[in-house]
């Protein structure tokens, strides 16, 4: 159905990058909005698009209003303190990713609380908060979230100059899904950041081979 279509198009895209399918998971939604007989579940993965096309304030508007319906709702959960997050309230997210956590362990709650601890200026922290999300995604044994995992490890890493642990984030993230094109583009940049250019070069046009996006071309030069 057209819910599923988007849950589709929505996992792609934190495969792949293309952003194009955050439009077509949007279209799916729309149509799906009028005649699904549980709208709330079309409207929370609507507030999802709107969170990964920087609309924040929608993201956060439509999270709320469902979290007054349905307090332990995790999606919605999960978007508000995202956006709360992206519009500076890092105390309020921080609340929530606590309570994420608290209510069901996971991969997603253990980045959420990685990232927070980033910005606060623990990257010790952030960097353990990261490889447990690792390790129970790879206990998950999904490829895609395993190659997600890893990449947000490696970014975490690579930001704090763990640049060897970054590149080992990356590639076991490439060896989920050798075609990631945000783990070729992260190890990539390492490549370049340790002085490997023609390395960083032949990734970084295996990413423009699996999905031509104007950044990528430009990061290629």
């Amino acid at each position: 159905d057209l819910i599923h279509l988007a849950d589709a198009y929505l996992d792609r895209v934190r495969a792949s990058g293309d952003l194009r399918d955050l439009e077509r998971a949007d279209l799916a939604l729309r149509k799906a909005l009028r005649s699904s007989p549980e709208p709330d579940k079309v409207r929370v993965r609507q507030a999802s698009v709107a969170f990964a096309q920087h609309q924040f304030a929608d993201a956060l508007g439509i999270a709320q209003d469902m979290l007054e319906r349905e307090p332990d709702n995790l999606a919605a959960l999960s978007v508000a303190a995202d956006s709360l997050l992206e519009m500076g309230d890092v105390v309020g997210a921080s609340s929530m990713y606590e309570r994420l956590a608290a209510i069901s362990p996971s991969p997603a709650a253990e980045i959420r609380l990685a990232r927070v601890d980033f910005l606060t200026g623990d990257p010790a922290s952030a960097s353990a908060h990261a490889q447990d999300a690792v390790r129970q995604a790879v206990a998950i044994g999904f490829p895609d979230e395993i190659a997600f995992y890893n990449v947000q490890l490696a970014s975490f890493l690579e930001l704090s100059g763990e640049l060897e642990g970054a590149e080992r984030a990356a590639v076991a993230a490439l060896g989920a899904m050798p075609d990631h094109v945000p783990a070729l583009t992260m190890l990539a940049r390492v490549r370049e950041a340790t002085g490997e250019r023609q390395a960083a070069i032949r990734l970084m046009e295996h990413a423009v081979a699996v999905l031509p996006q104007p950044e990528h071309l430009a990061l290629l030069g």
